[in-house]
């Protein structure tokens, strides 16, 4: 008699059948859920489903918003290196998408970020420097709050864009004075005339301009003194 073991495996078989199959979220399902995350700010989890979704989705509406959401997830978790590239492809990406303006602006802050902890502080950066020190990063970033402002005049962060533009300009015009002090210090006029002179038809402010200007004069008084000629090299 077999007939009690056909039915259970009949049995079985019907239950397993019957099973809910679970269906696979779709991307746009799963962004949903990675914006869950970022609003209750479990930004990693929110990373995680993002980074992933990314590569699937590049170039589409709905990629577009991934890229934004995972450029702000790293800089709301201070992660402004990757914020900052995050931003960019959003930029390169979609350029004119719904979050350009703001994706402009937040890359420059990041940068601003990026300088802060690298101790070139924007409150800490020392008027005179005793080498060429690097302040690419300070010039990236005021060229990145100036093409904001190019493009959105009356942008809601245009006025702190402004404000900003005029304090990474005053630090650089103090790194060229820097620069030009120290060569003055060392002898070697015609090397702080060149640099004094750039300061001179630069934009930066005029307090920075004066204080050039004392350094073209007393390096022209330098030269009258029959000062050797070196240039910047030494040379």
């Amino acid at each position: 008699m077999q007939i009690i073991p056909v039915l259970l495996v009949l049995i079985s078989g019907i239950v397993s059948c019957s099973a809910p199959i679970r269906k696979e979220a779709s991307p746009s399902e799963e962004f949903q859920r990675a914006r869950k995350y970022y609003d209750d700010r479990q930004y990693d989890s929110a990373i995680d489903i993002l980074d992933d979704l990314r590569i699937v989705t590049t170039g589409t509406t709905l990629g577009g918003e991934i890229q934004y959401l995972l450029a702000e997830t790293n800089y709301r978790l201070k992660k402004f290196p990757e914020a900052e590239s995050a931003y960019s492809s959003y930029l390169s990406g979609y350029p004119d998408g719904p979050h350009a303006s703001e994706a402009i602006f937040k890359r420059a802050m990041a940068n601003i970020r990026v300088i802060q902890r690298k101790g070139i502080g924007l409150l800490t950066i020392k008027t005179v420097l005793p080498h060429d020190r690097d302040v690419m990063p300070v010039k990236n970033a005021r060229l990145l709050f100036e093409e904001y402002v190019g493009k959105y005049p009356d942008g809601e962060n245009a006025p702190e864009a402004r404000q900003w533009i005029d304090l990474l300009l005053e630090k650089e015009g103090l790194h060229e004075l820097g620069i030009a002090k120290y060569y003055l210090k060392r002898k070697r006029p015609d090397a702080a005339l060149a640099r004094a002179s750039s300061i001179l038809t630069g934009r930066y402010p005029e307090e920075v301009k004066r204080e050039a200007e004392i350094i073209v004069e007393d390096a022209l008084s330098l030269k009258e003194m029959g000062e050797p000629f070196r240039g910047e090299n030494g040379s």
